[in-house]
């Protein structure tokens, strides 16, 4: 659960949209100020993490490899 106490509401900078059809004489201007609100946190609580679990991964032994075959792709063949 997370506590937080809304501190001011507010309104971001004007963003201007300009429209325009060259030659035909069509210009339009419009703004938008996006709404905000500030927030403090004051307390989160939550599940509590776990220490990570380590695993170890089998080595290999020397000498021994292991061997891949990747088809060969040489372009479109119809």
């Amino acid at each position: 659960m997370n506590h937080a106490v809304v501190e001011e509401h507010a309104l971001d900078a004007k963003v201007l949209i300009f429209k325009k059809k060259r030659r035909k004489n069509y210009r339009r201007t419009k703004g938008h100020r996006q709404e905000l609100t500030k927030l403090r946190i004051i307390d989160i609580q939550g599940i509590q993490k776990s220490e990570p679990v380590v695993t170890k991964k089998p080595s290999k032994a020397p000498g021994t490899l292991k061997v891949v075959y990747k088809p060969v792709s040489y372009g479109r063949i119809c």
